[in-house]
């Protein structure tokens, strides 16, 4: 299990601060889940600063939960400089381990963490 152990600043796209919370921002990142067949579901989660290396998050993210995942672009929510968010989609309920992760590498605050479904 000690190789599960991911440190902070790896996920940071510019290593500016290694060792300090990377999400200090007032927006929230939502995790929802969505039903795609009758036992099949989808955790999403948006909201991530697009500093940070999504794709880097979505690979220890899927090694952790051992699970499928895909980052998609959502065009209908464009960020401030014109640019499309981009939304971590994994396979499974996997609310409630995502936000661990989240809050236990410093990505977000738990506070600013919003679980959306049943």
């Amino acid at each position: 299990m000690q190789n599960l152990v991911f440190p902070t600043h790896i996920f940071n796209a510019t290593d500016e601060h290694p060792n300090t919370l990377v999400n200090p921002t007032l927006s929230k990142v939502h995790i929802r889940i969505q039903q795609r067949t009758a036992k099949k579901r989808i955790t999403t989660i948006e909201g991530l600063q697009q500093t940070l290396d999504l794709k880097k998050i979505l690979k220890a993210l899927k090694k952790v939960l051992s699970c499928g995942g895909a980052l998609l672009s959502d065009d209908k929510n464009l960020q401030p400089d014109g640019s499309s968010a981009l939304i971590i989609k994994l396979s499974g309920d996997q609310r409630t381990s995502a936000q661990t992760f989240l809050t236990t590498h410093n990505l977000v605050e738990s506070n600013d963490i919003v679980i959306h479904g049943f």
